[in-house]
């Protein structure tokens, strides 16, 4: 359950015009939404409704409860969590309609774009706690964040809510992860927590592969980009995994560019001739979206005969986009999430009718930002039910103890436990197509097929 995100933008929620988009996010940028939409504003002059009565518990009031979110809608690499806050809005409209909770709403005023940045994301968190403005910040889906820049939500007692790969996530109270605690922060003792995200990927991925007697070890070569020394941390750690579940590692190279348009063919020449000659058996791809599908091409053009696998590329844009599938055709992709394509499973049911109640189509609801916000929503929700009928940050916190999140669009999690453990679990889907007749014209169109439901390892 090696997890890299994509891209968003915010959501006018009062708007049910459809809303829809098909540029591909990490390689030429995204459109956003329809003319509806509006970017996710830095600042905000009309402040969430107070009273004197509520003054002690930022953000609520007799009627409503104010939360922000922040993520990386945009990103210097293209590769951001747009659409993130409308999966959010559409969660909180449903649970508005049906009464709120404890009888007030839940407002979701603004969506902070830290942009990927460190920097930004760490001054949106100064303002959020300093303002004391609202009683929590969902969702939560940055690139960017710190382990240091959540402490001044902690301090403010603010709960934050969302998904991401971050140590953000990690060992703080205050802290929730809809996958628990994906990614150690650097230098901590809690390896075996990250090493069972790893485990969730690759065993799914080894469930494919390893069938039947085999001579010997199939071989298989990682590799990615190293963007930061937590990237790092994670392609060895990868690697580890990979070795015991039973491959034959030939190759571990961080080194690839993320830069969409750069030649890739060196790296692919590397990987062809890095079983003793003859090309691996697998591929695991970790990095950005720009470095898999540069790679992979360049892998394609060689006729590479062997299976490819990444996290990066579940974005609905990757198989309806001819240029971005072909490279891509056959491959694995991973993600953290149930896919919308498991059509049996009733949580993702109910989560696509209340995209489509704001007018979303098949593009964006497939998109796993949307998935990310929808179900940190979610997990706020029923965290705040637990809280009683007077939140407060205390109540929250304590609510949230012995809480047991079930299996819905995402794996089980289990309060405390999970601010110091993942939720370790993976779906797999394949780029695929299929023929299409539309009266007498015959088209060729991408699709994501299930090859593994959303499944967990203990």
């Amino acid at each position: 359950m090696l997890v890299l995100v994509t891209g968003f933008t915010a959501c006018s929620s009062g708007s049910d015009a459809p809303i829809s988009s098909t540029s591909p996010p990490g390689l030429a940028g995204t459109k956003g939404v329809t003319e509806q939409s509006v970017e996710a504003p830095s600042t905000s002059t009309a402040a969430p409704e107070t009273t004197v009565a509520r003054a002690i518990t930022p953000g609520v009031t007799d009627r409503s409860i104010a939360v922000v979110g922040l993520a990386s809608l945009t990103h210097p690499t293209g590769s951001a969590h747009e659409l993130a806050d409308l999966g959010a809005r559409a969660r909180f409209r449903r649970a508005n309609a049906d009464g709120g909770v404890h009888g007030r709403t839940v407002d979701l005023v603004e969506v902070i774009d830290d942009r990927g940045d460190s920097v930004r994301a760490g001054d949106a968190i100064e303002r959020i706690a300093s303002e004391q403005r609202y009683f929590a910040v969902v969702p939560l889906v940055s690139t960017a964040l710190a382990p240091s820049q959540v402490a001044p939500l902690q301090q403010a007692g603010i709960p934050y809510v969302g998904w991401g790969p971050t140590p953000g996530f990690c060992h703080d109270p205050f802290g929730f992860g809809v996958t628990g605690c994906i990614e150690q922060p650097l230098g901590s003792q809690g390896i075996t927590a990250d090493a069972l995200a790893s485990s969730a990927f690759v065993d799914a991925v080894a469930q494919q592969v390893l069938v039947g007697p085999e001579a010997s070890a199939p071989t298989a070569a990682i590799v990615g980009d190293t963007v930061s020394p937590a990237s790092e941390v994670a392609i060895a750690r990868l690697a580890d995994m990979v070795v015991e579940a039973g491959f034959e590692v030939v190759l571990v190279d961080g080194g690839l560019p993320t830069t969409p348009r750069f030649d890739y063919s060196p790296w692919a020449s590397r990987v062809m001739t890095s079983a003793g000659g003859a090309p691996p058996a697998v591929v695991f791809h970790l990095g950005q979206p720009a470095s898999v599908v540069g790679l992979s091409r360049a892998l394609a053009e060689l006729e590479y005969p062997g299976i490819q696998v990444n996290p990066s590329t579940h974005d609905p844009a990757y198989v309806t986009n001819y240029a971005l599938r072909l490279p891509l055709l056959g491959s694995l992709v991973a993600t953290p999430f149930s896919p919308v394509q498991d059509t049996g499973n009733p949580a993702v049911a109910q989560m696509v009718a209340d995209l489509r109640a704001l007018g979303a189509d098949d593009a964006v609801i497939g998109r796993p930002a949307v998935a990310a916000g929808y179900w940190s929503a979610d997990l706020f929700l029923a965290i705040l039910q637990r809280a009683g009928p007077e939140p407060t940050a205390a109540s929250f916190t304590q609510g949230a103890s012995g809480l047991s999140y079930p299996f819905a669009g995402v794996g089980p999690s289990t309060w405390p436990a999970n601010h110091d453990a993942p939720v370790a679990c993976t779906s797999l889907l394949r780029v695929a197509e299929e023929t299409v007749t539309q009266g007498s014209i015959t088209l060729v169109v991408g699709r994501f097929e299930v090859v593994s439901p959303l499944t967990c390892v203990e």
